[in-house]
């Protein structure tokens, strides 16, 4: 029992996202070390150890605030609709809010410590920020998720939020070119949500979450996953020139594949489903990879 109780707190932590949160943080190193910056180390690797308990909060208090959504759920996939851990009732469902408090105070013990080394007030601000999306993603009163915004609030964190906190932790500023780096990504990354809500329409729509899925319907998730992945190349041609039309041929055939899997997306299941949603995530995480090139090259 004990065994089976931890294996399912382990999959309640969805560990395989702390991976692709990291790619944003180390965009902001990056273009700090660009600037000239001399990073240090320790800090990086705290501060990428408060971004990553703020992640698993967020994983915690969803699966807690989304549960009338999962007891419903029939497509999950490991991408999408949670980890499914408390409809089993394996774990009771206290332990997810208890866990999300956890992490929280964690990522506030280690502001602390940042603070004695010097943290600026800028990065509190980044910090709390993100920390306040975590929370508000699913719960109440703001519930973003059940109200069709939480897609673009967590894809801002992702592609501006994140890098900013990293950079500010070694610059004591917010850096401008990292809004001009972010802003192509953002609407990428909330095509991405987008994708990974999709298998859970059927059960979001019984429950009443009225994520951006339910709320554009069935029909039309292609079509706006689409038009977002075209906003997000057409704000990388603009900002970012060369780079950006590098990033828009290296995506477009993964998203075109993507767009298919959404259009047909209500009857396909199984690993197929679960493909669906790796296209969907290969744009952002394309993108980042390519940023993270050029800054490293000095072409952006």
């Amino acid at each position: 029992m004990i065994m089976d109780r931890v294996a399912a707190f382990l999959h309640l932590s969805r560990p395989h996202f702390l991976v692709f949160s990291t790619l944003p943080y180390l965009l902001g190193l990056l273009v700090a070390w660009r600037e000239g910056t001399s990073l240090d180390a320790r800090i990086a690797w705290v501060g990428l150890a408060a971004q990553l308990l703020v992640q698993l909060s967020t994983a915690y208090v969803n699966d807690y605030y989304d549960l009338p959504s999962d007891r419903l759920n029939r497509r999950r996939t490991l991408l999408s609709g949670g980890s499914g851990e408390l409809a089993r009732g394996v774990l009771p469902p206290r332990v997810a809010l208890i866990a999300a408090a956890v992490c929280l105070g964690g990522a506030a013990g280690l502001g602390l410590i940042l603070m004695t080394w010097g943290m600026d007030p800028v990065s509190w601000a980044v910090l709390g920020v993100a920390m306040l999306a975590a929370v508000f993603y699913t719960a109440p009163p703001l519930r973003l998720c059940w109200r069709g915004w939480g897609e673009f609030a967590a894809a801002t964190v992702a592609a501006l939020v994140v890098p900013q906190w990293a950079y500010s932790l070694q610059t004591g500023a917010l850096g401008a070119d990292l809004v001009r780096l972010g802003l192509p990504v953002l609407p990428l990354i909330a095509g991405m949500l987008l994708g990974i809500a999709t298998p859970d329409y059927p059960a979001d729509l019984q429950a009443g979450k009225r994520t951006l899925a339910v709320r554009v319907g069935a029909e039309r998730i292609a079509g706006l996953y689409l038009l977002l992945v075209v906003a997000g190349d057409g704000l990388a041609l603009l900002l970012l020139g060369q780079v950006g039309a590098l990033i828009a041929l290296a995506g477009l055939p993964v998203a075109a594949a993507a767009g298919l899997g959404l259009r047909h997306h209500s009857s396909w299941s199984g690993l197929r489903l679960l493909l669906m949603v790796v296209w969907t995530a290969l744009v952002p995480a394309v993108a980042l990879v390519f940023l993270a090139g050029a800054v490293l090259g000095g072409a952006v």
